[in-house]
């Protein structure tokens, strides 16, 4: 419930770009206006619904790597295990570009690009070391300026949702910090340098494919109650059609009200 009350809120909303907004037809005869406003308010509260749906704190996987360094004459070698891994926090997502949405032949597209500014998580390391012994602590950190790219589109004919497009243009950047043991600065070095090279590929991939999961079964939760949802699709594109918004004012205030109830916002 919470998660389709999300969509239907931004669709209500944007219905109003149409009336407050200037649209400008393109070569196609496609109506597109930009919603940068209302996709705003909306992305305010996409952060608290992924801590109200357990989304957030996320389990890491473990893992063994090993790695070998030379920091003077001595080549070390070793292996480093990561383990009780997690993500702990989607601090805050916004709107990382122009947001549009556009509607041609019953068909209603939405462009969306989010950035997610802050991720901090924790993993706990030991690592063996040839002839110096095992080392024991853990590492922290956060990962910032995950750019997602979205694209929605709503058919209104059967008021079924897609989801047409999802990728990650920005890999985050990564910041690291290793604690609760003495390290040479050599072997901290190599720590930290493992665990941003697993971030970067294994947990960035994580990361993205659990959204698109989370998303997608927001999209079929829509979908699958788009009986009811099919009023308010209806209302929306009247609006479009007319430029008057007063078709959707019976639906988008208590959707936003519905939505703060659920959230707890």
């Amino acid at each position: 419930m919470v998660y389709r009350l999300v969509l239907v809120a931004l669709l209500a909303l944007s219905s109003q770009v149409v009336h407050s907004e200037k649209v400008v037809p393109d070569e196609r005869n496609m109506r597109r206006a930009n919603m940068n406003v209302y996709t705003d308010y909306v992305m305010t509260y996409i952060a608290p619904i992924f801590r109200e749906s357990g989304l957030v704190p996320m389990a890491l996987p473990d893992t063994s790597i090993g790695w070998e360094a030379q920091p003077i004459w001595i080549t070390y070698g070793g292996i480093i295990d990561l383990h009780n891994g997690r993500l702990d926090d989607i601090e805050t997502v916004r709107r990382a570009d122009d947001c549009f949405l556009s509607y041609n032949r019953q068909l209603l597209r939405m462009e969306i690009a989010s950035i997610l500014t802050r991720m901090p998580f924790h993993y706990d390391y030991e690592t063996r070391v040839m002839g110096l012994g095992i080392f024991r602590g853990w590492v922290e950190g956060h990962m910032e300026n995950m750019v997602i790219r979205f694209d929605f589109l709503l058919d209104m004919f059967d008021f079924f949702l897609f989801m047409q497009d999802f990728r990650v243009t920005q890999i985050a950047d990564m910041h690291v910090r290793v604690r609760g043991n003495v390290l040479t600065d050599w072997l901290a070095n190599v720590i930290i340098d493992i665990v941003i090279f697993f971030f970067q590929n294994t947990i960035t991939n994580l990361v993205s494919d659990t959204l698109q999961e989370f998303i997608q079964l927001t999209i079929d939760e829509v979908n699958t109650n788009r009986v009811r949802f099919a009023d308010v699709a209806s209302a929306l594109k009247q609006s479009l059609e007319t430029s008057d918004p007063t078709p959707m004012a019976q639906f988008s205030e208590n959707i936003i009200r519905m939505y703060q109830k659920y959230v707890n916002v």
